[in-house]
């Protein structure tokens, strides 16, 4: 409830409210004095180390406070590099990346859908400025560790627009949807799910006015080769 409440307030632009509730999530109340609000931004950035270290909390829990806690440092320090250490320094410190834990997956999934979202809100929502090759190299990083995403694929194609690079879609879309060389694991044909098939067909749409029937025959036949 306090992530879903402070981003809304943010993406509205009341930095001040999302920065008020992102405060009350940690049991600190921001003052109006301007010397006494930057203290309590420190106090509040030690109470999220200090929980997201602590054992005996959910990995979920702890996902939705480090959520908190990137989009704190984003709105005071207005820079999505550092917002993007917060992620990996804290996933690395929960063990994240090491587990292929049901649970912990989805929370991994659920952590990169929310960085991603967080530089795109940033940056195109919020029209703040900012190099778009960081949201490009970001998001076309996850793409392939979680295929079955669209709100992922959503925000790749967009970072790709009008960067007239269309080798590097389509070779994107090789590796994480077709399985073409390259692919990790993770981005297996087994894991693919029927929306993303057809997403690989409309994507073949997405070169403007273009339609080459052949790749898109080529994807269809590998999805009715899929056993599933």
């Amino acid at each position: 409830m306090w992530w879903s409440w402070a981003e809304m307030e943010w993406i509205h632009g009341a930095h001040s409210s999302s920065t008020r509730i992102l405060c009350a999530a940690v049991d600190i109340t921001l003052p109006l004095d301007v010397a006494d609000t930057r203290i309590a931004l420190l106090r509040s950035r030690k109470a999220y180390d200090s929980v997201l270290k602590t054992g005996g909390v959910a990995v979920g829990v702890k996902g939705f406070l480090l959520q908190c806690l990137a989009l704190l440092e984003l709105i005071h320090s207005h820079d999505v590099t550092r917002a993007l250490a917060v992620f990996a320094d804290y996933k690395s410190e929960l063990g994240i990346n090491k587990s292929e834990d049901r649970e912990y997956r989805l929370v991994d999934e659920r952590l990169g859908v929310a960085s991603a979202l967080l530089i795109y809100h940033h940056m195109h929502t919020l029209r703040n400025i900012g190099r778009p090759i960081i949201l490009r190299n970001h998001v076309g990083a996850l793409v392939p560790d979680f295929p079955g995403n669209t709100v992922l694929l959503g925000i790749w194609l967009e970072s790709e627009r009008g960067e007239a690079v269309w080798g590097r879609v389509r070779t994107g879309v090789a590796k994480s949807v077709i399985g073409g060389a390259g692919s990790t694991a993770r981005s297996a044909t087994s894991r693919v799910s029927v929306a993303r098939w057809a997403w690989a067909i409309w994507v073949e749409t997405w070169e403007r006015g273009a339609w080459h029937a052949e790749r898109a025959r080529n994807v269809l036949r590998r999805a009715l080769e899929d056993s599933r």
